[in-house]
């Protein structure tokens, strides 16, 4: 028997003790935090509805917590280059099996990240009660809860006794912390792959372009103008598999509900912003997250790579535990040393049409992205 459940509309109306208590038992996750939920909800609630859940179990303890969003998916977005084509030549008869309401619990702008915390089965239990009550009330095809790794899954694959599927979803890429800096880093580095890095990093300077990283709030809400921005789209226009876009209004929300946590590194070439990267430093663990580039400049200054390596030097210098480098380019963060780790989710179609479509098709259509296994790239004598 599930446990009691309470499910609100906005961030605004949750009983904000009763979540920080699961949320601070749960390990206390950033992206679950009032201050980054209220930055998803408000710049993006024209666009998606959100809810909170909260659930107790026996004996009236709150136990599970989670944020849920109902949006809409074209399959063909999220599956391979093959199954996309044929979906997308159906007719417009059968393109009720390619857009999909569905009902997630998790949100846009948290990258490779869940959205909830669990302390119990029965908790879980209710939790899902309270996600399948939303479902219904808003006529989801299909449920999801995303992302979660080899370690959640224990307690987390009690879904498949209530009918969903476990699935692959892209894996998260993750630098071990072995450096004080990105110097020392390269310092470690076999000849040929120093001889790369710096390859990159000696075009910088001589184009008059150089790295500058903003953490004060205001400066970052002063220099991240709608140009800057436009950036970001110009990156996600060239990403590997089509993910939601961002409006620019919840990166603002974003650096002025989390402020100390949010870190925009930028390259400027003659005052001119031309490369940004969003970063969450939370402690414990550093999160890159959101990147754009203009990509005329790209080839000349190696934009990415030099982007990339001026955010990992901030990871490294935070003394994070944990380094999170994003979901996709996985051969080039192989070559950094990067490893990947699974990710899943867990989806359950609902109705008679959708029920066995998602039960017995979800591995026709959903498949996991290839990763690289971490390249050997220290010289011997470091014992990285």
């Amino acid at each position: 028997m599930a446990g009691r459940y309470r499910v609100f509309d906005s961030i605004e109306h949750v009983d904000l003790s009763a979540w920080e208590h699961v949320r601070a038992a749960g390990g206390s996750s950033i992206f679950i935090d009032p201050g980054f939920l209220a930055a998803v909800e408000s710049s993006m609630k024209q666009d998606y509805r959100f809810w909170y859940a909260i659930a107790e179990e026996h004996g009236g303890r709150p136990a599970a917590c989670g944020a849920l969003c109902a949006m809409t998916i074209d399959v063909a977005d999220v599956t391979g280059q093959r199954v996309a084509a044929v979906l997308r030549g159906l007719p417009k008869p059968l393109s009720r099996i390619r857009q999909l309401k569905g009902l997630f619990c998790g949100l846009p702008g948290s990258p490779g990240q869940n959205s909830l915390a669990v302390t119990s089965a029965d908790a879980l239990a209710a939790l899902d009660q309270a996600i399948g009550e939303v479902a219904t009330r808003t006529g989801a095809d299909v449920i999801v809860y995303k992302e979660f790794g080899n370690e959640d899954l224990p307690r987390m694959d009690r879904l498949v006794e209530f009918g969903y599927r476990r699935i692959p979803t892209q894996p998260m890429h993750f630098l071990k912390p072995g450096f004080p800096d990105f110097g020392h880093y390269c310092a470690a580095l076999s000849s040929n792959y120093r001889k790369s890095v710096n390859r990159s990093t000696r075009k910088l300077k001589p184009a008059g372009a150089e790295v500058n990283v903003f953490t004060d709030s205001d400066e970052i809400l002063r220099v991240y103008t709608p140009d800057v921005h436009a950036l970001y789209y110009q990156m996600v226009g060239k990403a590997e598999v089509n993910i939601e876009l961002l409006p620019i209004e919840f990166f603002r929300q974003l650096t002025s509900r989390l402020k100390g946590h949010v870190e925009l590194v930028t390259i400027i070439k003659e005052a001119r912003i031309v490369a940004i990267g969003w970063c969450l430093n939370v402690g414990s663990a550093f999160h890159l997250m959101y990147a754009g580039l203009d990509y005329q400049l790209n080839r000349e200054l190696d934009l990415y790579f030099n982007l990339m390596y001026a955010a990992l030097d901030r990871a490294l210098r935070s003394g994070a535990a944990k380094i999170h480098v994003g979901q996709t380019a996985s051969a080039f963060k192989a070559r950094l040393g990067c490893h990947a780790e699974s990710l899943y989710g867990y989806i359950k179609g609902r109705g008679l049409l959708m029920w066995p479509l998602v039960r017995f098709g979800a591995d026709l259509v959903l498949s996991q992205m290839p990763t690289s296994p971490p390249a050997d790239i220290f010289r011997k004598e470091c014992g990285k």
